[in-house]
C-alpha cells in the first residue's frame, strides 16, 4: 500500500536517480553536444509558453517546433562555419604534405582567386549541412527526440512507490529503440523524483484545495475550428452549447497549478484507489 513519502525517502530516491542518470552511458556520450542544445531547449519552452494560443495544443507544438528549429539551424550553421575557418588555418607542415601528394588544388589557399572563392562557398555550405545533420542524428540517437513527454501524473505511474521497476517491455524491442526507451524512462524517473521531493518539502498549507483541483479533473473541450463548416443551431441546444463553451473558456483561463502542490493529493488518491481495488478483489 503506497503512502505519502517522508523527506528522507524522497531525498534518498532523488539522489539515487540523479546519480544513475548523470552516469548513464547515453548521457555521457551526449554530454559533448549538450551545451549546443541547451539554447534550443530554452527557446522551445519559451515559445510554447509565450507564443502558443491557450487551449490549442497544436499551435503550441507548431511554435515550439519552428522557433527551436530556427535556433538549432543557426547554432549548427555557426559551428559549421567555425570548422571551415579552422580548416583554412592549416599549418605549414600539413600544407607541404598535401602539395607533395599533388592535392594542393583541393585546399582553399591554392588556385586562382575565383576558384578559391567557389571552393570556400561550397565548403561552407557542405560543412553547415554536415554539422546540422550530425548534431541532429546525435541528439535523436541518444535522447530519442519527441519521446520526452514529462508530466507528474505519468511519472508517478512509473515511480511505483519508490521501488525499482523490474522487467521492462523495452527488452523485446530492437537494441537502439530499447536503449532510447530505457534512457527516457530514466529521465522521467528523475523528473518525477524531483517533483515529489519539492512536494514533500513544501508545507501542507500550500497544497491545492479540492475546489481548485476540480478545474483540471477533466480536460477542456477543444476550441472549435473556424475552418470546419457547421450548421448553425437555432434550436433549444444553443444555450446548452454556449454554457459548455463558457465553462471550457473558464477552465482554459485557470492558472497553471504547480506540480509540487499535487504530490500529496496524488499519493493519497493512489492509496485510496489501491484500497478500493483490494477490497473489490476480496469480495469477488
Amino acid at each position: 500500500m503506497s503512502s505519502i513519502p517522508t523527506l528522507p525517502q524522497a531525498l534518498t530516491v532523488f539522489s539515487r536517480e540523479l546519480f544513475t542518470t548523470l552516469f548513464h552511458p547515453r548521457f555521457l556520450f551526449f554530454l559533448p553536444c549538450l551545451p549546443l542544445h541547451i539554447p534550443v531547449y530554452i527557446t522551445g519552452s519559451l515559445s510554447e509558453r509565450l507564443l502558443g494560443i491557450p487551449g490549442e495544443e497544436e499551435s503550441k507544438a507548431q511554435r515550439k517546433a519552428v522557433c527551436s528549429g530556427l535556433v538549432f539551424g543557426i547554432i549548427s550553421s555557426f559551428c559549421g562555419a567555425k570548422l571551415v575557418k579552422i580548416s583554412m588555418d592549416q599549418p605549414a607542415w600539413l600544407l607541404s604534405y598535401i602539395r607533395k601528394a599533388g592535392l594542393g588544388f583541393l585546399t582553399i589557399r591554392e588556385g586562382v582567386e575565383p576558384i578559391r572563392g567557389a571552393r570556400k562557398v561550397l565548403s561552407l555550405a557542405f560543412m553547415m549541412y554536415l554539422t546540422t545533420r550530425v548534431l541532429f542524428r546525435w541528439h535523436n540517437a541518444l535522447i530519442g527526440g519527441s519521446q520526452f513527454s514529462i508530466t507528474t501524473e505519468g511519472c508517478l505511474s512509473n515511480f511505483n512507490s519508490f521501488k525499482e521497476i523490474t522487467g521492462s517491455k523495452a527488452a523485446i524491442l530492437p537494441p537502439l529503440r530499447s536503449s532510447i526507451l530505457i534512457f527516457c524512462d530514466r529521465y522521467r524517473r528523475l523528473a518525477a523524483s524531483w517533483k515529489i521531493l519539492l512536494g514533500v518539502l513544501s508545507p501542507a498549507s500550500s497544497d491545492e484545495k479540492a475546489a481548485e483541483i476540480s478545474s483540471i479533473t477533466r480536460p477542456p473541450i477543444p476550441a472549435s475550428n473556424p475552418f470546419v463548416k457547421r450548421k448553425e443551431d437555432t434550436g433549444g441546444d444553443l444555450p446548452r452549447v454556449a454554457a459548455i463553451h463558457a465553462g471550457t473558456q473558464a477552465r482554459m483561463e485557470t492558472r497553471r497549478i504547480p506540480s509540487r502542490t499535487l504530490a500529496r493529493q496524488l499519493f493519497s488518491a493512489r492509496t485510496e484507489a489501491e484500497y478500493i481495488v483490494e477490497k473489490f478483489r476480496l469480495t469477488v
